[in-house]
């Protein structure tokens, strides 16, 4: 008895299918992709949104930082007024944050000194953490409370209490999606764009804030979405694209919120 064959119908019939299902899978990959890319922005603007609401609320100056070559970011809280330069880069910046940060130890060091040795101990390992600090390793420790007005901005803290810690919650270190990075961070106090290392993001008690647009992209589906963040208002926007100069783009503020002059 002959066996019988696929007739053709039957094989377009089985290609139809087998193409329906290729081009459902492929559907629901790009919107797995879309939906990491739409999930990463979305916590990023909740955490701009969240430090600029938490700054007004309990009068502390607050901020973002960002961490852009392990895709990383968390909120930091500062316990005094932290000085700016309009201009600098962020190596700059990160030297002066050092030098202030070795004065600090050196202050607590000396006050420490006629103190038993187990806080001796414990002096010598926050003058290790802030050396591993250099080298971007551990972000600030946890905030010891969050009890609100329990510093006024910019009042003498004591010599061992670090400039900056992380509260709960909005304090954990997070990483973006698998698949998505940090593109690159705009702050108004920087003269350029940082595109590595580390960027933060000031929030003042007085209801003002740096503003920022910062990019985050999706190298497999080839897309770069924004999030800005307006100063004044805290408004925060999560855009498909990044924006034009008059959509938010331009950055280049002074320290009253007004455009800088073209140079």
């Amino acid at each position: 008895m002959r066996e019988r064959g696929f007739t053709l119908l039957e094989m377009l019939i089985v290609l139809a299918i087998v193409g329906g299902l290729a081009f459902a899978g492929g559907n629901a990959l790009q919107k797995m992709r879309g939906s990491r890319l739409r999930d990463s922005t979305t916590e990023v603007a909740s955490s701009l949104r969240w430090a600029f609401d938490r700054s007004l609320a309990i009068g502390k100056h607050h901020r973002v930082a960002i961490r852009l070559g392990s895709n990383k970011w968390w909120v930091e809280r500062c316990e005094r007024r932290l000085p700016l330069r309009r201009g600098t880069d962020p190596e700059e910046e990160r030297e002066r944050e050092e030098k202030a940060e070795e004065e600090r130890l050196k202050r607590a060091a000396e006050a420490l000194a006629h103190v038993e040795a187990p806080i001796e101990e414990s002096a010598k390992r926050d003058r290790e953490a802030a050396e591993a600090a250099e080298e971007g390793q551990p972000p600030p420790p946890w905030c010891a409370d969050e009890a609100p007005g329990a510093a006024p901005e910019g009042a003498e803290t004591d010599a061992a209490t670090p400039p900056c810690c992380r509260p709960k919650g909005a304090g954990k270190i997070r990483t973006l999606k698998k698949g998505i990075s940090f593109e690159s961070v705009d702050i108004a106090h920087l003269s350029e764009p940082v595109i590595k290392g580390e960027a933060k993001i000031n929030f003042f008690s007085v209801g003002y804030a740096e503003k920022s647009v910062i990019l985050l992209r999706d190298s497999d589906a080839d897309k770069t979405w924004a999030v800005t963040l307006e100063p004044l208002t805290g408004r925060v926007r999560v855009m498909t694209r990044p924006p034009r100069d008059d959509e938010g783009a331009a950055v280049r503020h002074d320290a009253a919120g007004k455009e800088a002059p073209e140079k």
